[in-house]
């Protein structure tokens, strides 16, 4: 199936921020227990989605292998980095507003209280997570600043296929989205200048599948 056409909801210029602390993730991550070959063979695009929230173990999981630290004592990630790690900061949009994934600390820090998620045509965000790449030129300043930007898309590219392999190895659907409404969606998370989004990343349980037992 196609992707369908997406919108953006309405949200105000200026988002109110969420009075919260941040949201702790897990940190222990235990073998997937499959093989890459499998994974390799599982991995798809997967362009509709269950409305059930993906369970909290496999939510940290996920944002762990997009880009967490997998060498303790090291600032060292899950992914290769042409811009040394420092290029692309990852957001993370569900339905209690949006986040920035702090790799080194594992929580997710909030940002804003809105609903940034793409809508379907009937105005229901299409998936329960959003992962919005957001390359930071100004962490940038060794790079030609012609080459900024495609270089942050490289990396940005890098932690979504980790997050498109993980959601095959733990059978959740996700999906790349266009360009379309990337300019409302940086207004409404009040991105700086120097901030542009570079990829956009759905993320849910498949439509009409049962939870499975990851150990099996």
């Amino acid at each position: 199936m196609k992707p369908h056409a997406e919108t953006r909801a309405e949200v105000p210029l200026e988002v109110p921020l969420i009075r919260a602390q941040a949201f702790e993730l897990d940190a222990d991550f235990s073998a997937l227990g499959i093989a890459l070959r499998t994974i390799l063979q599982q991995r798809r695009s997967q362009f509709e989605f269950s409305p059930d929230p993906v369970p909290h173990y496999r939510f940290s999981r996920l944002l762990w292998a997009a880009c967490g630290c997998n060498r303790e004592g090291t600032s060292l990630h899950t992914v290769p980095s042409v811009c040394g790690g420092v290029a692309v900061d990852l957001y993370v949009a569900n339905s209690d507003g949006l986040y920035l994934f702090d790799s080194a600390r594992m929580v997710l820090a909030p940002r804003s209280a809105a609903d940034v998620r793409s809508r379907d045509a009937h105005g229901v965000p299409a998936a329960p997570l959003e992962l919005i790449y957001v390359a930071n030129t100004a962490r940038m300043a060794a790079i030609p600043a012609g080459e900024r930007l495609w270089q942050a898309a490289l990396d940005a590219g890098f932690m979504a296929e980790n997050v498109s392999l993980f959601c095959a190895a733990e059978g959740l659907a996700t999906c790349m989205l266009p360009a379309a409404g990337r300019s409302a969606l940086a207004q409404s998370m009040a991105l700086q200048e120097g901030e542009r989004i570079v990829l956009l990343q759905q993320v849910g349980m498949p439509k009409n599948a049962p939870e499975r037992n990851p150990w099996l």
